[in-house]
């Protein structure tokens, strides 16, 4: 290939086409936890971080909060990459060779950011954020609407290795990447530079003037408590979240039959008492109302516990078959009250069997049989 301008521009052309082509096909996850803002000077001032006040009910004049109260500011900074391809290669037609190292320039270019963030959340339990103290940090001072001020913790301290929680649902996010100079690609060709000229090979290259900086502390939380305390906690906590629905539904169980045998045990004396002239209205009386008060206590007891309970930790069919439970107690519950009901109306009118119910089925016995017997 002759050494000319045209020849130069196109191959330029040639390895930004490589460049911007590997960019585009990397993937990147900082956006999710930073926010640009774009900056038109050296450095840019972020004052107004934490100091932004609620709404208030307006009476009497304005409260006004000034927003440089913190003096925080994230210099810019200049980064570069550059690769140098030899005269010769251009004129021997070797510019093949040199694809996948531009193809790799661009994709680093894509993930510089990434970097730069990433590196900067590793670095929050020791780098100061707006308040002057680390941004994952036990006493942060916050000012109280009586004018004390309250040290609030966002972080969690160990010696396991750091994990994070971010708030992202807002429009200022936990981290800052500041731009004064997009990522660009470019080139120094010129045969009468004197690199160029000395060196007889020509740079190529990918500049950028940006920087990253810590936001609101208020959206982050961090933690190096050690992995194996946090699976024993959260083991431990299950099983007994597991042993109390083991005994909650062994208690289902168990008053779910006691409550049968009181109905069927209550349908035997109706049944036995046949002519209910024989007996003494007001001991029935007694004896139904009574009956019906402790099952019916019992069994609204029961539901209550079984709506209240956290249903997160069991299966679908698990908790399938406690909402079916409750729902044959219920019925239960409902077909007592209607014999009541109809009893109040004359014994005469009503048999037995108008209200003795079916048994309850319980299809999760056995699905967690280690359970269960615990």
């Amino acid at each position: 290939m002759i050494i000319n301008r045209e020849n130069l521009d196109l191959v330029f052309r040639g390895f930004k086409t490589v460049v911007t082509d590997a960019q585009i096909a990397a993937e990147v996850h900082w956006r999710d936890i930073a926010m640009t803002v774009p900056s038109s000077a050296a450095s840019e001032d972020y004052g107004w971080l934490g100091t932004i006040p609620q709404l208030r009910e307006w009476i009497g004049p304005r409260e006004v909060h000034s927003l440089t109260g913190h003096g925080f500011t994230i210099r810019n900074r200049d980064f570069e990459s550059t690769i140098a391809v030899r005269r010769n290669d251009i004129t021997d037609d070797r510019l093949g060779v040199f694809k996948p190292a531009f193809a790799e320039m661009g994709r680093l270019a894509r993930h510089h950011p990434e970097e730069l963030i990433f590196g900067l959340l590793s670095s929050g339990f020791t780098a100061s954020c707006f308040d002057g103290q680390p941004f994952f940090d036990a006493e942060h001072p916050v000012k109280k609407s009586d004018g004390t001020t309250e040290l609030i913790s966002n972080m969690q301290d160990g010696i396991g290795p750091a994990w994070y929680l971010l708030d992202t649902s807002r429009a200022v996010r936990p981290l800052i990447f500041q731009e004064r100079e997009p990522y660009v690609f470019e080139a120094m060709t010129e045969p009468t530079n004197p690199h160029v000229f000395t060196n007889a090979e020509f740079l190529y290259g990918m500049r950028a003037r940006v920087n990253v900086g810590f936001a609101l502390w208020q959206l982050g939380f961090g933690s190096k408590a050690n992995p194996v305390s946090l699976a024993t906690i959260a083991l431990t906590g299950g099983v007994a979240v597991l042993g109390q629905w083991a005994l909650g539904i062994n208690r289902a169980e168990d008053e779910a039959r006691k409550t049968k045998e009181r109905f069927e045990t209550l349908a035997d004396v109706i049944d036995a008492l046949g002519d209910v002239s024989r007996a003494s209205a007001a001991d029935i009386d007694r004896y139904i109302r009574g009956t019906f008060n402790d099952v019916a206590g019992d069994v609204q007891a029961l539901i209550d516990g079984l709506r209240q309970a956290e249903f997160g930790l069991l299966s679908t069919e698990m908790r399938h078959s406690i909402e079916e439970t409750a729902a044959d107690l219920s019925r239960l519950s409902g077909a007592f009250e209607a014999f009541w009901q109809d009893f109040a109306k004359g014994p005469n009118r009503i048999r037995a069997s108008s209200f003795r119910p079916r048994p309850c089925a319980r299809p999760w016995k056995g699905e967690m049989p280690g359970v269960w017997s615990a």
